[in-house]
């Protein structure tokens, strides 16, 4: 098989290049049709509304969705996010939630985890062509000061089936360790990839500050993949939140 694309969602804070040895390889498939990504950060904690673009091939079917949310804290307290009309839980028992890990470093010393919530079923994600997903987050959330449970930073990943198209190869790997400033991680026990076609890069994170200096430079097997920093235009943070809508 012929891998033409690989995703990485690597869930990270900043001066992170990507998994190290606490890597959990949450989910991974090849199949023919295409994957497609978008996030939004409403900030750090309120409500505030916002919306993703993805494209979908016409023609297509889903295979797989998932939401991919910061916590902060933690993950104890329940609360819910709205996707297009759909309400859909945030806590522990809605998913997997990775171990924490804090910013070394810096001077805020958070934990942070990351939710992964399977949402296939539950969200209604229109098949064909350009999507428009809207996000609406929890209203009564504190700001990420607060000590409480805060959940912000969404993204969502869309695998969809196509037989008219290449196979494809989906990769998506979580961070389960502390950051540092710099470090050097191994990626195993992943399906194959033929970096002889197009692999794109995505990845959820937080506090990717001062793009305009120093960022985070990216490599893969020595090979340069570029500066991340900043935020995605639809991001309500000033540094923070996923980088890799596509």
């Amino acid at each position: 098989m012929i891998a033409t694309l690989r995703v990485l969602l690597i869930t990270v804070c900043a001066l992170i290049t990507v998994v190290s040895f606490g890597q959990l390889v949450y989910y991974q498939d090849i199949f023919r049709g295409g994957v497609t990504g978008g996030g939004y950060n409403s900030g750090y904690g309120g409500g505030f509304p916002g919306e993703i673009q993805l494209y979908i091939e016409p023609s297509s079917t889903i295979r797989k969705a998932l939401l991919f949310v910061g916590v902060y804290h933690s993950a104890e307290e329940v609360r819910n996010v709205v996707i297009n009309t759909t309400e859909v839980e945030l806590s522990n028992s809605s998913g997997y939630t990775s171990l924490p890990f804090s910013f070394a470093g810096t001077t805020f010393q958070a934990p942070l985890s990351s939710l992964i919530i399977d949402v296939t079923d539950v969200v209604a994600i229109t098949a064909s062509g350009l999507s428009t997903v809207n996000i609406q987050p929890p209203y009564d959330q504190p700001l990420v000061t607060s000590g409480n449970s805060v959940y912000i930073e969404y993204y969502l990943l869309v695998a969809y089936e196509n037989e008219n198209m290449e196979i494809i190869n989906v990769l998506a790997i979580l961070n389960e360790t502390n950051s540092a400033a710099q470090m050097n991680y191994s990626l195993a026990n992943f399906n194959p990839i033929d970096d002889s076609h197009p692999v794109g890069l995505a990845v959820h994170g937080s506090h990717f500050c001062n793009i305009d200096f120093d960022g985070s430079y990216v490599s893969v097997n020595d090979q340069l993949i570029g500066l991340i920093g900043g935020k995605d235009v639809n991001n309500v943070g000033a540094c923070s939140g996923p980088t890799g809508t596509f």
